[in-house]
């Protein structure tokens, strides 16, 4: 644990590419040597009015429940960052926790940025360190019972960026968790 409660120090590896927008980095040499940190929603720094909103969004429609189920991802009210969503369900081993994952729908932008993944696993679309961090984010938004952002800075990489991630675990009866709504945000490094 680092800092303010951080997990940080997850080692992610070459991913397959972003976006347009960000002249594919995710396929540059370098891209995934940023230091990677890991909040709890509640406790992160503000990330932006889109994160705000989404997070508010799911607190309103949770109301008492322990977890947001999949009829809060509202395509109605989530319009504006629809691109950037994607839903993911996890794959559970016989330990309990998660394995692996598998991509159910991804938003066009997200499909532009990672190529279509729609269907495939974690593990077998992301180089082995980049699927231990998104797993480990995933299993910790579990065991904490809250949204998390990832946060990490790509400086090595042109143009840099920094990527913002967040996992909203959903729950159909309340206690197993069975998708996870993601949503990506990119924004470029002076």
């Amino acid at each position: 644990m680092g800092p303010a409660g951080l997990i940080s120090g997850f080692q992610e590896g070459k991913i397959s590419s972003f976006d347009s927008t960000t002249d594919r980095i995710g396929s540059k040499d370098g891209y995934g040597n940023g230091d990677y940190f890991l909040y709890p929603a509640a406790d992160a720094p503000v990330f932006g009015d889109d994160f705000s909103s989404i997070l508010k969004h799911f607190a309103s429609c949770r109301g008492a429940r322990a977890f947001n189920q999949k009829k809060d991802v509202s395509p109605a009210a989530l319009k504006a960052y629809l691109p950037w969503i994607s839903l993911v369900e996890p794959i559970w081993g016989g330990d309990g926790r998660m394995a692996d994952a598998r991509v159910t729908l991804h938003g066009s932008a997200v499909a532009g940025a990672y190529s279509e993944i729609t269907h495939q696993r974690v593990r077998e679309v992301h180089q082995p360190d980049v699927a231990d961090r998104v797993i480990a984010s995933m299993q910790h938004a579990v065991e904490i019972k809250t949204p998390v952002i990832g946060v990490s800075e790509e400086r090595k990489v042109d143009p840099p960026v920094r990527l913002h991630i967040l996992y909203v675990p959903l729950s159909e009866d309340g206690e197993t968790v069975n998708r996870f709504m993601s949503y990506v945000r990119l924004d470029p490094l002076d």
